[in-house]
């Protein structure tokens, strides 16, 4: 007759398998290797890193206090841009004043020319004692 045992037995623990991973199988020379080069050269790569960070930080620095420097001298050239704009219309409001002005000067009529063609019109030898303009 064939006996069968139903009553649980504990088995040999197996210390390479543990969670489903046969560790066994885990070439143990390539995972030191691995390890090593993983975490050897991170304090040699950091102080490295470091240096450079402090590099870049050390030019944006000087960078922004270029950029302050220059952001300061814009704002003054815009008061001066500014003050330029406003003498470049009172320049324009004076020229338009001035052109009124000699257009007038040009409207009035100017005695040296009607002198003059009087001057050159009459005969020679005729006198005038008198003349009157009358505007």
């Amino acid at each position: 007759m064939i006996e069968v045992n139903l009553s649980p037995t504990k088995s040999d623990f197996d210390v390479a398998n543990f969670g489903g991973i046969n560790f066994s199988l885990i070439n143990v020379k390539l995972m030191v290797i691995a390890l090593v080069v993983l975490y050897v050269p991170e304090p040699f790569l950091t102080s490295h890193y470091e240096d450079l960070i402090k590099n870049e930080q050390s030019k944006q620095a000087k960078l922004n206090s270029e950029y302050r420097k220059i952001k300061g001298k814009v704002a003054q050239l815009q008061v001066i841009e500014k003050q330029v704009n406003a003498l470049k219309a009172q320049e324009e409001k004076l020229a338009n004043k001035l052109e009124i002005v000699k257009e007038i000067i040009n409207k009035r009529q100017n005695p040296y020319k009607i002198l003059k063609y009087v001057a050159e019109n009459i005969p020679e030898g005729v006198w005038l004692v008198d003349l009157s303009l009358n505007e």
